[in-house]
């Protein structure tokens, strides 16, 4: 009967073992990840930071481009007449 208790209560420390090593390395990995998060944060951050600054300017060259492609469809169709 004293080994049966003996080798259970062995077997339940081995699990708590077992179970902090375990424990352990998930923490370890989580943290690693959390690492990792808080970087791609910072990076969505600068990245955001920046296509604030580009934004008026693309609408304004998006409006330059359209005058643009305007005058150039003028002057093909005056260009065709003198070839004419």
């Amino acid at each position: 009967m004293t080994l049966r208790v003996v080798l259970t209560v062995a077997e339940i420390a081995v699990l708590a073992g077992v179970l902090c090593f375990f424990l352990k390395t998930l923490t370890t990995m989580l943290s690693h990840i959390g690492d990792t998060l808080t970087n791609i944060a910072d990076g969505v951050k600068a990245i955001d930071s920046h296509c604030t600054i580009v934004g008026p300017g693309a609408d304004q060259l998006n409006a330059l481009l359209t005058g643009a492609a305007g005058s150039l469809e003028k002057a093909a169709v005056a260009a065709e007449k003198l070839g004419s």
